[in-house]
């Protein structure tokens, strides 16, 4: 009787864990197409601004359908204005824009170094994210 239960209890405790290994095929579908959904509403130019005590930004970031993005902006530091450059490529995998730098200037980022920030909202106007940080940044669609 013991041995039955124990072999039971393994029985059940592989069906459990090789179940868990599954993803159902549904869900996948749906970030797919709500990825996919993503990607077309962030297609354009962007214009964003951020500062704080010591540093300010402002410029703005193409992102391109064909997976290649541009941006360019000045920071201000100190009553010194510095231009920043930067190009890479972008896709949307599971609600997160992930971004690889190919070229930056001045080298901040090394080419290879990826960003991952979590898309909270996308509208024609508006696109709203969080970083890896919890810093929440908000773009504005240049016309």
């Amino acid at each position: 009787m013991n041995k039955r239960l124990i072999t039971s209890s393994m029985l059940l405790i592989f069906c459990l864990a090789l179940s868990a290994c599954s993803t159902p095929a549904v869900p996948t579908q749906l970030t797919s197409q709500l990825d996919q959904d993503r990607s077309a509403r962030l297609v354009g130019t962007w214009r964003f601004s951020k500062s704080d005590d010591e540093l300010s930004l402002q410029g703005t970031t193409t992102f391109r359908s064909d997976g290649t993005f541009a941006g360019s902006g000045i920071a201000q530091m100190r009553q010194q204005q510095i231009p920043i450059s930067v190009a890479g490529t972008w896709l949307v995998k599971d609600g997160y824009l992930v971004e690889r730098i190919t070229a930056m200037s001045p080298p901040i980022f090394r080419p290879g170094h990826t960003i991952r920030d979590l898309i909270l909202e996308i509208t024609p106007e508006k696109f709203s994210s969080q970083t890896e940080k919890g810093e929440i940044n908000v773009e504005h669609r240049q016309e």
